[in-house]
């Protein structure tokens, strides 16, 4: 007996729905690498159930599911949501060195900067040689003509990155 026309059909269709079925079906070991990659465990207990948990968790943190779908999908959320331990959430020694210097550098650094330019030191003047921009003379002495003169400092060849020339002098 040879089926033809619409016989044929639902037969076909139905093979194909389940061959998809069964391609788009998980296994357990993709289930099981794609939790450890999250970092919990995932496996298939006596009764045929899945376990889901963190690797370092105990029976109050276990997920147990029928289904292996619901088991990857419930490993999912169980790492998104995952809460770091106090143990965990402590701090190296290296980062709280780190974190105080960068508090101290934060705090100190301006008021250091701030106190270097209110209390520009006089700077000495050859004889023949002009004090810089907002600087005067004083015997043989460059001091700041005010509070807003710029800082300087003497020129040894060439000025610091950020400073300009103004005479023999590096201004800021």
């Amino acid at each position: 007996m040879v089926l033809t026309g619409r016989g044929l059909a639902p037969q076909r269709r139905q093979a194909n729905a389940k061959a998809k079925t069964r391609a788009l079906r998980m296994t357990l070991q993709e289930a099981k690498s794609i939790a450890r990659h999250l970092g919990l465990t995932l496996r298939q207990v006596r009764s045929g159930a899945y376990r889901v948990n963190f690797r370092d968790g105990n029976e109050t943190t276990a997920y147990y599911t029928n289904d292996l779908e619901d088991a990857v999908n419930t490993a999912v959320e169980m790492a998104r949501k995952r809460i770091v331990s106090p143990a965990e959430a402590r701090p190296s020694l290296w980062t709280i060195i780190m974190l105080k210097t960068l508090i101290i550098a934060t705090v100190l650094l301006p008021r250091l900067t701030i106190a270097q330019q209110s209390q520009q030191l006089p700077q000495p003047r050859q004889p023949g040689q002009w004090c810089p921009v907002g600087w005067m003379a004083s015997g043989n002495n460059c001091v700041p003509g005010s509070d807003k003169a710029p800082a300087a400092i003497p020129k040894n060849g060439w000025c610091p990155v950020g400073w300009r020339e103004s005479g023999s002098y590096c201004i800021r």
